[in-house]
């Protein structure tokens, strides 16, 4: 949520960079800069940065499985054996089979 005191105008951050570099550091708060009374950019800690990113990754990946899962109930799979098959068939590498 972004709160009244983190949005600033460009030109304000660009006189007390200092200032709101301090501020972003001890609230890790995402700073919505404006340009003419309208956003224009936002900017965050690092910190925070990375944690977000983290976060999106993974939840890119649950849905890429939750994909991959519908897809196979509906019957759009292929055994596993077959796959490896086609992919020795192109690459004329030899398989290697895991013993039990």
């Amino acid at each position: 949520m972004i709160h009244p005191e983190d949005i600033s105008s460009l030109t304000d951050f660009q006189r007390n960079t200092k200032k709101h570099l301090d501020d972003l550091k001890k609230s890790r708060r995402v700073r919505i800069l404006t340009v003419n009374g309208r956003a224009a950019v936002a900017i965050m800690d690092p910190r925070e940065y990375e944690s977000m990113a983290t976060k999106v990754r993974k939840l890119e990946d649950i849905e890429a499985i939750e994909q991959g899962i519908r897809e196979l109930e509906a019957g759009k799979g292929r055994p596993a054996e077959e796959v490896f098959k086609q992919l020795r068939a192109k690459y004329g590498r030899a398989g290697r089979r895991r013993s039990a």
